[in-house]
């Protein structure tokens, strides 16, 4: 016997079209590729953009603000992205993940460093067992971003062009990884 679904609401769709769009002004996403950002695919972004939209239906919307939208859909692209598992079901592979999905905080997120206006500062993710390929997404943190420390995991594949973006990082380590670029 199939239980029944709670169909989503229009608030629930608008919220979603809004964090859709400001992901999309973000990351120069063009309307053609937007399909990208969906509620049924699987990949990193996708599964990040259905936390965030979930997020900001389930908290308080007007502390919602484009800025956390924003810090919050990079963590999880990267957070996807590093992890050993593509699947939606699949285990983590990070050594700590406090907090991670759990506080709607992203300042309090294990190895997240943020600033006394809750801006990421800092990524500090050393020996942490990251296993995939670091995303574009990163770039979304570029006026904030001083220190990415992702030293001895095994992140792969190569080095996204808009880390040179990240116009406040004075640290980066990504030494102990098999990165090319």
């Amino acid at each position: 016997e199939m239980s029944p679904t709670i169909a989503p609401t229009t608030l629930d769709y608008k919220i979603q079209e809004y964090v859709r769009n400001t992901i999309i002004m973000e990351m120069g996403f063009s309307s053609e590729n937007i399909g990208a950002l969906s509620e049924e695919g699987n990949k990193a972004q996708d599964r990040a953009f259905r936390w965030v939209s979930n997020m900001k239906l389930n908290d308080e919307l007007e502390l919602y603000t484009d800025k956390r939208i924003l810090q919050q859909y990079s963590l999880l692209a990267f957070y996807f992205s590093t992890s050993s598992g593509e699947e939606l079901n699949s285990t983590v592979s990070w050594n700590r993940d406090d907090e991670w999905m759990k506080s709607p905080n992203e300042c309090e997120w294990f190895g997240v460093i943020c600033d006394k206006n809750g801006s990421i500062g800092g990524l500090e993710l050393n020996d942490n067992n990251l296993q995939g390929t670091l995303p574009p997404e990163i770039g979304i943190l570029s006026s904030s971003l001083s220190q990415l420390l992702l030293r001895n995991n095994n992140i792969s594949g190569s080095i996204p062009r808009n880390i040179g973006d990240l116009s406040q990082l004075t640290e980066l380590d990504l030494s102990s990884n098999d990165l090319s670029g």
